[in-house]
């Protein structure tokens, strides 16, 4: 009884990040631990944007963060948290205003933060400037 709930939890968990992968849902706060747990396993840099779908400047990210999303994944991990669809995924992150961007070494350590709309060029030179090189993908086959 106890294996099969574990393995039934397992598959709930499994289904939850398909379809949060495909954007059709939004992690609930304990889903989103066990998430940022499993992307923390891939050490590598990380940029967490905190904001809402619906607010002007967070609006403004969402093609930056679409870019990095396909383009940088071999040496960047990035994460939304919408805070008006998820009020208390945001309260870990001691946060005030959205969009707030928190940059992380590969380790996890918090590197620094970003409040209000910040292009990717900008994104990339604050990694810079803590010594982390942020690189498109290598093409494929060519």
């Amino acid at each position: 009884m106890i294996q099969r709930l574990h393995e039934t939890r397992v598959a709930i968990l499994a289904v939850g990040l398909l379809l949060f992968a495909a954007g059709l849902v939004a992690l609930s706060p304990a889903w989103a631990a066990e998430a940022r747990a499993a992307t923390q396993q891939r050490k590598l840099p990380k940029m967490i944007d905190i904001g809402a779908k619906k607010c002007i400047p967070c609006k403004m990210m969402i093609p930056i963060m679409e870019d990095l999303e396909a383009n940088y994944t071999e040496s960047l991990v990035v994460e939304f948290i919408d805070v008006w669809e998820n009020p208390g995924a945001g309260r870990p992150y001691a946060i005030r205003s959205i969009p707030t961007q928190i940059f992380y070494d590969a380790s996890g350590k918090e590197l620094t933060r970003h409040i209000g709309y910040i292009s990717k060029e900008a994104i990339i030179k604050t990694f810079k400037d803590f010594g982390i090189e942020i690189k498109r993908n290598t093409p494929k086959g060519g």
